[in-house]
Parts: structure tokens; sequence; C-alpha cells
């Protein structure tokens, strides 16, 4: 019955003496280049990221000559990010604006200080301004484009999105926001009903 340890047959041996001491010292081999792998990763992003603060500050002049604009911490991204997407967030007194570009593609949202992390299209921010009825969703084609549009609408943009001012511009964004939420749950409730196969 119970007499004794049990007994050990000739896998766990093979295991013990055989696989595991190479398997070891791979691991002691390669866990160095894993580090440098995470430390480039970290590299990488970092340069990426550098690189599209030189292109906004060099593109979007205003923001930092005029507005006194600079450059914060993107709170709530994680470091390093996916792919080769990079992040710049700049405050301008009461807005932040965060440049995303990756992909091939540039997104600019924006955020009051008073609710920074409640963050907006920009093309749909100036979209509603313009009480467009059916505002259309569209992309910026680069930095250049986003300039363009956003330097004669700066000042609209930032009482928007001033504490206590143009409520109506906030609920409207507020119902767009729960329509696309809603949207989102039937399209995955449509999937996860399909047939497994």
């Amino acid at each position: 019955m119970g007499n004794g340890p049990p007994k050990k047959g000739v896998g766990y041996f093979v295991a013990i003496y055989l696989i595991r001491p190479p398997l070891a010292v791979l691991g002691f081999i390669l866990s160095p280049v894993w580090v440098l792998l995470g430390l480039s990763d970290k590299q990488l992003a970092l340069r990426s990221q550098k690189k599209l603060e030189r292109d906004v500050r060099d593109l979007l002049p205003f923001l930092f000559d005029e507005r006194h604009g600079r450059v914060v911490p993107n709170q709530g991204v994680p470091f390093p990010p996916g792919f080769d997407y990079a992040f710049v967030t700049v405050s301008v007194d009461n807005l932040l604006i965060r440049f995303c570009r990756g992909r091939g593609d540039v997104d600019v949202r924006v955020a009051s200080d008073d609710a920074p992390t409640e963050w907006h299209d920009l093309p749909l921010v100036l979209a509603l301004m313009e009480k467009q009825d059916d505002p259309q969703r569209w992309n910026f084609v680069d930095l250049r484009h986003a300039s363009r549009l956003l330097e004669p609408q700066m000042d609209r943009v930032k009482r928007a999105f001033a504490v206590g001012s143009d409520q109506d511009l906030r609920q409207r964004l507020a119902g767009i926001h729960a329509s696309n939420r809603i949207a989102i749950r039937e399209a995955e409730w449509e999937i996860n009903k399909r047939p497994k196969i």
C-alpha cells in the first residue's frame, strides 16, 4: 500500500537527466537575446516617438510658437505600443491633442484637460462644430493635412472643450459614442451567434 515513495519510470530519468540540462543551457544562452529584443523594441518605439514629435513640431509649429503648447506624457498609452505606432500628446491651454502615426495612418484626437481620458476624433469634432446633421468619418492624409485643418479652427476647438462651454457638442459626441458602442455590441453578438466550425 504505502511502502515508500512512488517509483519513477524511465521517462522521468530521460526528462531530468537528458532533456533538462540542454534546455537549461539553451535558456541561459537565449535569455540575454530576449532581453536585447525587448530593449530593441523599446528603442525602436522611442525612436519612432521622437521622430513623430519632431514632425509634429516641424509641421504644426503654431501649436508651439503661437500657442505655447508643450509635449506631455502619453497617459493611458502602453509603451512600447504595438506594431510601428507612435504617439505624441501636446497640451495647449485647456486642450490635449494626441497625434498617432502607424501602419501608414495618421490619427489626431482631442480631449479636455478636465476629462483627459475622453478622447474624440478631431475630424468628427470639426464636422460636429460645423453642425452637420450626418457627420462623415474621414482620416487625415498626413500631418500637413492635419495642420491645414486644425490651425484655422484652433480657437473654436479650444472654446468647444473649455469647462462649461458648448454642451451641445459634448452631448452630440456622447450620443455618437453611445451609438458606436451599441453597434459594436450588436456586431459582436452577430459574430458570437454564428455556428462554430
